[in-house]
């Protein structure tokens, strides 16, 4: 489903990314040491910015995004009806399954 696949997703890549961005924070954060003011704008800038990627956008606004386009994610393809899985990999049962495809459609149980 939608929803399964937006927390599998953040559940497997979450620490890459917060690891990747902690990483290059220091890496620009370093430059802040430097006398230029140019090269410590450009630092700050770059520091500020890498860290709210790594902590907003990437954790909260890119699920909500995903979240209220439920349809358009799967785009050209269709929602996958066979063998469908919860969040933790146990396949669904027969309400979840409708559950999630009723959700999907737009309409209401």
């Amino acid at each position: 489903t939608n929803r399964a696949s937006i927390l599998k997703a953040v559940h497997e890549t979450g620490g890459i990314i917060t690891a990747a961005g902690i990483i290059m924070a220091i890496a620009f954060g370093g430059m802040l040491f430097s006398t230029t003011d140019t090269l410590n704008q450009i630092a700050w800038i770059l520091f500020s910015s890498v860290l709210f990627d790594t902590f907003v956008v990437r954790t909260v606004l890119v699920p909500a995004v995903l979240t209220l386009a439920a349809r358009v994610n799967w785009w050209p393809r269709k929602v996958p009806q066979g063998k469908l899985m919860d969040e933790f990999g146990n396949e669904a049962t027969d309400e979840s399954k409708d559950q999630a495809l009723l959700s999907v459609n737009g309409s209401s149980p």
